[in-house]
């Protein structure tokens, strides 16, 4: 089992990884790396409304969500973030390059909205194969417009 543990920039320069309320993330992964386990801690989300939707988003990391209400952009920003992480596992191997903190005219916007601390454990298993089709999307076709000469 290969693992690594990894420090979210904006915390290495402000805190040591080891403070309690930092935040971090670990990826470990088995031998023929099909199985991983990634846990991130502590991540500061800033739950923001926006019009009449709620947007949830990453200080720690650059990701956010959104939804209809608070609780709904919380739900989003777990799932879509656990969809993310899969993703990168299995395009690039590793979650280093999701670690980027959100740009610091985003960090100053959302200097004095709520924060809430997030956490998670997830499994992600990586086939070698071609990812299946996606069901379930929210839409059920995709119309392509060309433009027509003239």
């Amino acid at each position: 089992m290969k693992a690594a543990m990894y420090t979210p920039p904006s915390v290495r320069k402000k805190a040591k990884a080891s403070k309690p309320d930092s935040a971090i993330a670990i990826h470990a992964q088995d031998d023929d790396g099909n199985n991983h386990i990634v846990g991130l801690g502590n991540l500061r989300v800033a739950i923001v409304q926006d019009g009449k939707f709620w947007f949830a988003q990453g200080l720690d990391l650059d990701y956010g969500a959104q939804g209809k209400t608070a609780d709904e952009a919380k739900t989003n920003f777990e799932n879509g973030l656990h969809a993310t992480l899969q993703i990168h596992l299995k395009v690039f191997g590793t979650i280093k390059n999701i670690l980027k903190v959100a740009p610091s005219e985003v960090q100053n916007e959302l200097l004095y909205h709520p924060v809430s601390r997030f956490s998670q454990v997830s499994g992600h298993h990586i086939e070698s194969k071609a990812m299946p089709a996606v069901e379930g999307l929210p839409f059920s076709r995709i119309e392509y417009m060309m433009p027509v000469a003239a």
